[in-house]
């Protein structure tokens, strides 16, 4: 069956005994991981037990598809339920978990984990249409997702956070669930017997990842800036941000640069407008926003912005052709920033 976002933590923690099978699914396999392991451990306290966890792989059950079922009906030698881990379920196994279902005979939980799956995935149909499974979507963080974990990092280190230290935590953790744990782990370490966390601690541990390389590749868009662009780029690549996710990150750029736009044309200066944005903008890339602001007139700016916006339409009803539509457009909006830049330099 299909698992709603306000049901996964519940269910998480206390499967229930009807439950044969729950297949973690998505492109967040930080988040996939983690949410196997939560319950799996709701089930099993020590997951390296070899007599309750059986760990296969899709390799595994490739050479050897009979074991799988065989793992799924064996007893436990101790007290307490079996678990069975699949990694890298895929469609191929898609009559194995058939046979499963089928079974009439008592069989330990099996917890799959697989990659992305289109909705039409016939793994992905076959848990969400049976009543004794669940297939829950791991998705690459949005801002209400970091804000979870930055409290739950609080309650369960029994830590205080000011405002401008949590902004800070939002705009710098990525989308992918693994490296913002990891980077939280960090903090926690750094923090010592300290139990606030202010925005020098935060600054001081937080590597530039996920939105603070996403902010830079922004910048460097609307600053005309190629090389970081296509560098930007890359790295967002490697953390899993689409190319909608990026058009998004460019988008919201130019729309903080309008509303500067807009305050400086009712007589705020440059500097106050920038400085009144929340979330602030970080001091490395205050005098480049400040610039650019002064740089893009308001007209330009609302062409960028179709621009960006018609490319996040045409990604979504042209997929296969996402990352070629998203770099034209980054590539027309930074070549209007490099005209701007030049006739800056001609006046």
């Amino acid at each position: 069956m299909k698992v709603s976002a306000r049901q996964v933590s519940a269910l998480l923690e206390r499967p229930g005994p009807k439950l044969r099978a729950a297949l973690m699914y998505g492109p967040d396999q930080g988040l996939v991981r983690e949410r196997a392991d939560r319950m799996a451990r709701a089930i099993v306290e020590d997951l390296t037990d070899p007599f309750r966890v059986s760990d296969l792989s899709a390799a595994n059950i490739k050479d050897n598809p009979a074991r799988f079922l065989d793992e799924a009906a064996a007893l436990s030698m101790t007290n307490g339920a079996r678990i069975v881990r699949v990694r890298g379920a895929n469609e191929k196994q898609v009559p194995l978990f058939t046979a499963l279902f089928e079974t009439k005979q008592s069989l330990s939980l099996v917890i799959a984990e697989a990659g992305e799956l289109r909705p039409r995935s016939p793994l992905r149909i076959l848990f969400e249409e049976c009543d004794h499974a669940v297939a829950i979507g791991c998705y690459l963080d949005d801002t209400s997702g970091i804000d979870d974990l930055i409290r739950d990092l609080c309650q369960t280190h029994n830590l205080t956070i000011t405002p401008d230290a949590r902004r800070y935590l939002v705009d710098n953790l990525g989308s992918d669930r693994l490296v913002s744990r990891s980077e939280l782990d960090k903090l926690v370490l750094y923090l010592g017997q300290s139990r606030q966390v202010t925005e020098s601690d935060v600054s001081a541990v937080v590597g530039d990842n996920g939105a603070a390389t996403m902010h830079g590749f922004a910048v460097a868009v609307a600053d005309g800036d190629h090389c970081q662009v296509t560098r930007a780029l890359a790295r967002l690549s490697l953390q899993g941000v689409t190319s909608v996710q990026a058009l998004r990150g460019a988008l919201h750029h130019l729309h903080r640069l309008h509303l500067i736009a807009i305050r400086v044309a009712s007589g705020e200066s440059v500097a106050r407008a920038v400085n009144s944005l929340r979330p602030p903008v970080h001091f490395t890339a205050r005098s480049a926003v400040q610039r650019q602001a002064l740089a893009w007139s308001d007209i330009k700016l609302r062409r960028a912005m179709s621009t960006l916006l018609d490319a996040e339409i045409d990604c979504k009803s042209r997929g296969n052709l996402s990352t070629v539509i998203a770099n034209m457009a980054f590539l027309r909006v930074a070549n209007a920033a490099q005209r701007l830049k030049t006739r800056g330099l001609t006046h």
